[in-house]
């Protein structure tokens, strides 16, 4: 059993593989639907200063960027950094595919850093 498996109370949209052609024309092929996980969002701000120099950089505007993580069981191992996340009927662009492991030395879950 997973150690965050108490945490796994939401539910992912789906995730889909993307093909593109030899025209550029891309094809989504769900691979999972439907899938217990835990969605988190996070938002950062850059305010566009530097603090080292405390000036303000040539942009001087403010960002915000946002982010997400999602938490898997392991059996969704075969998740690669080309697919791409559905939620919400939202897409999202997977960055990162981390695997964390039990003292066992077992994949306990995987986290999808999303874009």
């Amino acid at each position: 059993m997973s150690l965050v498996s108490g945490l796994l109370n939401q539910t992912l949209q789906k995730i889909s593989s993307v093909t593109v052609n030899a025209y550029g024309d891309e094809t989504k092929t769900i691979v999972y639907e439907n899938i217990p996980c835990r969605f988190q969002m996070s938002q950062s701000r850059d305010l566009g200063f530097s603090i080292m120099r405390r000036a303000q950089t040539s942009s001087g505007v403010e960002r915000m960027s946002y982010t997400a993580q999602v938490w898997l069981f392991p059996e969704y191992d075969n998740i690669r950094e080309t697919d791409v996340v559905t939620q919400d009927d939202e897409d999202y662009k997977i960055l990162k595919v981390e695997k964390l492991y039990s003292l066992e030395g077992e994949v306990d879950h995987i986290v999808l850093i999303l874009e």
